[in-house]
C-alpha cells in the first residue's frame, strides 16, 4: 500500500511538474508588441479602478451613499476582483 501511494505522489507531482512547464511556455510565446499592449491594457484598467474608487468616496463624503454602500460597490463589483 505504501508503494501505491509513493507512485500516485510521484504522477501528482509529475502533473504539477507539466503545468508550470505549459504555462512557462506559454509565457515565451508572445511578441513584444503583444507584451507591450497587454501591459498598457492592465495600466488603463488599472486607472479606470481607481477612478471609480475616487468617485465612490467622493459621493460617500458628500453624503449620497452610505459606507456600507460603498464596501459594496467596492469590495463586490467584479471590475475590482481581477
Amino acid at each position: 500500500m505504501h508503494k501505491k501511494r509513493q507512485e500516485k505522489l510521484e504522477w501528482k507531482e509529475k502533473q504539477k511538474q507539466e503545468i508550470v512547464e505549459k504555462q512557462e511556455k506559454v509565457k515565451k510565446n508572445f511578441s513584444q508588441s503583444q507584451k507591450k499592449r497587454r501591459k498598457a491594457n492592465n495600466d488603463w484598467n488599472e486607472w479606470e479602478d481607481l477612478q471609480k474608487e475616487e468617485n465612490l468616496y467622493k459621493k460617500l463624503k458628500k453624503g449620497k451613499i452610505t459606507l456600507k454602500e460603498f464596501n459594496e460597490q467596492i469590495y463586490d463589483d467584479s471590475d475590482f476582483d481581477e
